[in-house]
């Protein structure tokens, strides 16, 4: 992904924060109005049961409210033109979010990610990586050569400080070849370590390949699990950079392409 592409994307998300910033702040703006207008009918309730002299004596006060009611009037009228243009706003920022992400998207759909592979030397090369993952594949049963990876290369982890090997992103130069990796990545526990390079104490026993999904996909990802077991869900998972669920065993997939696709979701363990 380019530069440009991953500040695009920054500056797409800290604008959809500032949206909704806004239209909490003009939430907040139009309930105020609308209790100083609650209070304003209360003073008018007031005249309007009082004597003809005490309304005489009121009329500088009056006149205040008058003028309070038209300044309460236009403010809601601002608000609600503001309103407006922040949604539309809102609009355009999910049509370009869509448009990153379908771009993005076709640049994974040639990635896969390795998981738990244990790392050939300190500070290992991209040359040294796809090597590896080329006799990891030819060890799961699927014919590859090198002219089929377009590049491979150890990622960090998101815990600086865990143990675990670096996670390695597969990029394929063709989507055939990715898919038939795909196709056999259950296969890769069954590797004997040593048979692919590694040290004979090595284990691929928590090894395991997933689809590289873009930033906003694995943040879904991670939302659908929570979701899972939240509410008792049977299964997530993910096929083709796309995200399931299923509530149980014989229950139909559920597909799941926004945050407010789990919204709708049935909640509870009922």
């Amino acid at each position: 992904m380019s530069k440009d592409t991953i500040k695009s994307l920054k500056k797409e998300d800290d604008l959809k924060a500032q949206t909704e910033s806004i239209m909490e702040e003009l939430k907040k703006v139009k309930d105020l109005v609308d209790s100083k207008e609650i209070d304003i009918a209360k003073g008018d309730h007031i005249c309007s049961t009082s004597n003809k002299e005490t309304l005489k004596s009121l009329e500088y006060l009056s006149k205040e409210y008058d003028d309070q009611k038209r300044f309460t009037q236009a403010v809601k009228q601002q608000i609600s033109r503001l309103e407006t243009r922040v949604t539309e706003i809102a609009v355009k920022l999910d049509s370009l979010s869509n448009s990153i992400d379908e771009v993005q998207q076709y640049s994974y759909q040639y990635n896969i990610k390795l998981m738990g592979i244990p790392e050939i030397k300190a500070n290992e090369s991209a040359t040294e990586t796809s090597v590896l993952c080329e006799r990891i594949f030819k060890a799961m049963g699927v014919q590859v050569s090198l002219m089929d990876i377009d590049i491979a290369h150890r990622v960090a982890t998101r815990n600086p400080n865990s143990r675990r090997p670096k996670p390695i992103i597969c990029k394929f130069a063709r989507r055939l070849a990715r898919e038939q990796v795909m196709a056999k990545r259950r296969d890769v526990r069954r590797i004997d370590p040593a048979s692919i390079g590694l040290r004979q104490d090595s284990s691929l026993m928590e090894a395991g390949i997933f689809d590289h999904l873009t930033p906003r996909l694995q943040q879904l990802l991670v939302d659908a699990k929570k979701f899972k077991i939240e509410n008792d869900y049977k299964f997530c998972w993910t096929k083709n950079s796309v995200i399931y669920l299923r509530r149980y065993e014989d229950s139909q997939p559920i597909r799941i392409k926004q945050r407010s696709d789990l919204e709708r979701l049935p909640t509870g363990t009922n």
